[in-house]
């Protein structure tokens, strides 16, 4: 019986990780899971990032 082995490694958390990152489809790092590090800027820098289901008001008020 041959060994095989997963081409994408597990991330830590029993999951496997995303080969390519989900908003631009380029290869992660060994250290990214599911988005690359230049698309993790761009939404962190999204006034839509954390989206609660509330209105932008009341989103504005909490931070």
């Amino acid at each position: 019986m041959s060994n095989t082995t997963p081409s994408n490694p597990h991330t830590g958390a029993g999951e496997l990780s995303a080969l390519v990152c989900v908003f631009c489809a380029i290869t992660l790092a060994d250290c990214e899971t599911y988005c690359c590090s230049a698309c993790e800027v761009e939404l962190m820098s999204d006034p839509n990032f954390r989206m609660c289901g509330g209105s932008d008001e009341e989103s504005q008020k909490a931070m």
